[in-house]
């Protein structure tokens, strides 16, 4: 990874995975890490009740990085 990208890595805030409970949904928040992408956002909106379906996905690229 270069230099600035792990630079940025170190101060990324809030990268505990969290999870929001709605009325109608749920919302799962992780961060993931890829050598080839970098430092990714990703949320997920599922339905509350069942049958629990995805009703929503977003990727944030936080922090790029290029492949070595």
């Amino acid at each position: 990874m270069p230099l600035p990208a792990r630079l940025q890595a170190r101060f990324l805030q809030d990268v505990e995975p969290r999870i929001l409970i709605g009325e109608h949904t749920v919302e799962l928040r992780i961060i993931t890490f890829t050598l080839w992408g970098g430092f990714y956002s990703q949320t997920y909106t599922f339905q509350r009740h069942f049958p629990h379906a995805i009703l929503n996905t977003q990727e944030v690229n936080l922090v790029p990085t290029t492949a070595a």
